[in-house]
């Protein structure tokens, strides 16, 4: 082996390190270029599947999935498009996303497109989009915005069908609108009668602030001594079951009792489970005044329970029937004398006479109590009948007067709405039992006067079925000069947010009723005017009552001011609150020098302390009068009366004034005093015979005006007793005038 030179060594030592070097280096470049490429082919493969992953996730979600770039141009769309929009996503893509947008969205749009090339992130929007069929579905969008490329942006966008909610709501705005708008009081609490809700009506009923209201137990509007009954009421309505037409007494925020018609039942979920419960209430207190109107006149328009339209019964303590009226006779079918002695189960069969008077046992005296129980007919039929009774004392004896209404047909409603609310959807059940356990009439009309919708009522009250009324014109089915003035107040409800009210007497097709109507417009959840509702509540009985009472005083003031006996009425403290022509005439008095207790400037000066002190002390006993003095008018003429008096009472037999009568006896008095002065002279037979029928030729005049004036007046009237009474003293001055010829 040959020995090399150090320096050569050292030279061929450092190439073969070199070579080496560069056979690695080439090596492992080769080596790490393969493992490059092995790895881009793996992450190119999880692309694709990701895409894949990506397309299928897409395609197969309930929701739409849309890529736009930034000049608004679909790029992609997911396949369920076309099940939603109704376009094909092919029929879309290159097309311009806002050609589907509802014109007044256009703003909102063109707001978005700016922020997809802003880069602004994700935002949340609601749509109108149009389906390919022409209408608009509300879609609820979400949209991303994304670097696509160094030079464009683009934005996914995953939107959700909203349209069923947003009519939901739509309905709950419109019902809400309805509750609202309503003059009736609705009420809504948890189980533990705590308030959830109430309306505007309630409000200003009890004239409470809503957030004094919501959240507090509505004993709050209750009697503390009903809380008991209200406990017990609510335990009823846990258990399913309805309290219809219940009268009571709430109180508002100052303590005022105010009377109250109240509907209660109980909202249960899909399960049928109690979960709220609800109170639907009326102010009645121009009916109660009304009644309490017509029962404190009773002795005055008696003819008023002759004509009334539900059957009157007058009971006894001992359950006998001792008055009725034509009502009762025509509801049972039976003759006045068939029904007056008779017990009163005869009448009522669920109360035997020893079942009747427990009932009534611990009733509080001249308090109201309503329930409801059937009258038997002649024929053995049953009629349902919603009783009003009171009891009372008179005289000592105890009586109990009922007020018996006919409700067959509120019998019938109450369970076709009992049926129509079960099968309701649960959403819409507090709505439906408020329209329809109201009794209002409920329309809509667009703001050019044509019927969007009826309510049952509405339409029932037209001869006809909801659908009948849908499209047609207002003046389509109202006389011309009628259908008018109904679109004169609904452009006046359309400038307004207030509700209007009116009073109508309204020829329907079938009848004549009076309605009293609010007019309310109704917006979108965009505020757009749709059109007004219209709410009717049939007030005819109300007029009616107001009529009868109006028309029962035009009598009763039309035979005192022809009457020929002075009469007058007082107070119930003896001062004088009416006097009538004759009195007038008879006194030189106006009405207004007579009120209170100017009447007593009246009598005779030797006469008239006399007369105030026993008139006076006359009131602290049972205040019947009867007495004879002398009046004298400004011209000092004097005239002998005999007056007569007897008070009048209320329906809860409260004594509430007096009604009193002076018959002239002036030639009585002259005559008295004739026949004394001449008792003594020998011509008295002669002059006697001839005065006596002078004297009967004037009581028989009188004796007739005031026998036919009996011919005429009911002898329940409260002057009958009067006019009898001097129709007596008649009689007895004219038998006094045959002994004299």
């Amino acid at each position: 082996v040959p020995v090399w030179p150090k320096e050569k060594f050292e030279k061929y030592i450092d190439f073969i390190k070199n070579f080496i070097e560069i056979i690695a280096n080439t090596g492992l470049n080769r080596i790490r270029e393969k493992k490059n490429q092995e790895n881009l082919l793996k992450e190119k493969q999880k692309a694709v599947d990701s895409e894949e992953k990506y397309r299928m996730l897409v395609d197969n979600i309930n929701e739409l999935v849309c890529e736009i770039d930034s000049n608004g141009i679909y790029t992609y769309l997911s396949p369920n498009y076309e099940e939603i929009i109704g376009y094909k996503p092919n029929e879309l893509l290159g097309k311009a996303a806002a050609d589907l947008i509802h014109p007044d969205d256009w703003a909102l749009s063109q707001e978005k497109h700016e922020k997809i090339n802003m880069n602004s992130g994700t935002s949340v929007d609601v749509w109108r989009f149009l389906h390919k069929n022409g209408t608009y579905r509300y879609i609820e969008s979400r949209g991303k915005v994304y670097q696509y490329s160094e030079k464009e942006k683009r934005a996914v966008v995953i939107s959700s069908d909203i349209t069923e909610k947003k009519e939901k709501e739509d309905l709950l705005k419109k019902s809400s609108i309805i509750i609202n708008s309503t003059t009736d009081l609705v009420i809504t609490t948890d189980l533990n009668g705590i308030i959830t809700y109430t309306n505007r009506a309630v409000m200003d009923l009890y004239q409470y602030a809503e957030d004094e209201l919501i959240g507090k137990s509505v004993s709050i509007l209750w009697k503390e001594e009903d809380n008991d009954g209200l406990r017990n009421l609510i335990g009823d309505l846990m258990q399913g079951k309805v309290v219809k037409n219940m009268e009571t007494y709430c109180l508002d925020k100052s303590g005022n009792e105010i009377p109250i018609l109240m509907s209660l039942t109980g909202l249960t979920n899909s399960t049928g489970e109690v979960v709220e419960l609800m109170g639907i209430s009326k102010e009645i207190s121009s009916v109660k005044n009304a009644q309490y109107a017509l029962i404190e006149n009773e002795e005055k328009y008696r003819n008023l329970v002759e004509t009334a339209s539900d059957a009157i019964y007058l009971i006894s303590d001992d359950g006998k029937i001792v008055d009725t009226n034509e009502s009762a006779c025509q509801m049972l079918g039976k003759a006045k004398q068939e029904i007056v002695g008779a017990l009163i189960n005869t009448v009522d069969p669920n109360y035997p006479v020893d079942q009747f008077l427990g009932f009534w046992k611990d009733i509080p005296f001249n308090k109201q109590f309503i329930f409801e129980t059937s009258h038997q007919h002649q024929n053995g039929s049953f009629i349902p009948v919603e009783v009003s009774g009171i009891k009372y004392k008179q005289h000592g004896d105890v009586f109990f007067y009922g007020i018996a209404r006919d409700i067959t047909e509120r019998k019938k409603a109450e369970k076709d709405i009992l049926n129509a609310k079960e099968s309701a959807e649960e959403n819409e059940e507090k709505y439906r039992l408020l329209h329809e356990n109201a009794g209002l009439g409920i329309g809509y009309y667009t703001t050019e006067g044509v019927v969007l919708s009826y309510n049952t009522i509405a339409a029932r009250r037209m001869n006809g079925v909801p659908g009948d009324f849908q499209g047609k014109s207002i003046f389509d089915l109202f006389p011309r000069e009628d259908a008018e003035e109904y679109m004169r107040r609904i452009q006046r409800a359309i400038k307004t947010d207030d509700i209007i009210e009116y009073e109508d007497f309204v020829d329907l097709p079938s009848e004549k009723k009076w309605f009293l109507s609010t007019f309310t417009k109704i917006k979108n959840s965009n505020g757009r005017v749709l059109g007004v509702q219209i709410i009717s509540h049939d007030i005819t009985d109300r007029k009616e009552a107001e009529e009868k009472l109006k028309e029962s005083e035009e009598k009763f003031k039309a035979f005192t001011e022809q009457s020929a006996v002075a009469i007058y009425v007082t107070d119930i403290d003896g001062d004088c609150i009416y006097v009538n022509d004759c009195w007038k005439e008879m006194s030189g008095m106006s009405s207004d020098e007579a009120m209170g207790k100017g009447w007593i400037n009246a009598l005779h000066p030797e006469d008239r302390n006399d007369i105030r002190e026993k008139w006076y002390k006359s009131l602290e006993s049972d205040g019947k009068w009867s007495f004879e003095y002398r009046i004298v008018d400004k011209q000092e003429n004097i005239t002998w009366v005999e007056g007569t008096a007897k008070p009048m009472y209320n329906h809860k037999h409260q004594r509430i004034g007096y009604l009193g009568s002076n018959v002239n006896i002036t030639d009585r008095k002259l005559a008295e005093g004739e026949l004394i002065k001449m008792k003594n002279l020998k011509s008295i037979g002669t002059l006697a015979g001839g005065i006596a029928h002078d004297f009967n030729n004037i009581l028989a005049g009188i004796y007739g005006n005031i026998s036919l004036a009996l011919e005429d007046l009911d002898h329940s009237h409260p002057s009958y007793e009067l006019i009898s009474d001097a129709e007596k003293s008649i009689n007895r001055a004219t038998k006094l005038t045959h002994q004299l010829l």
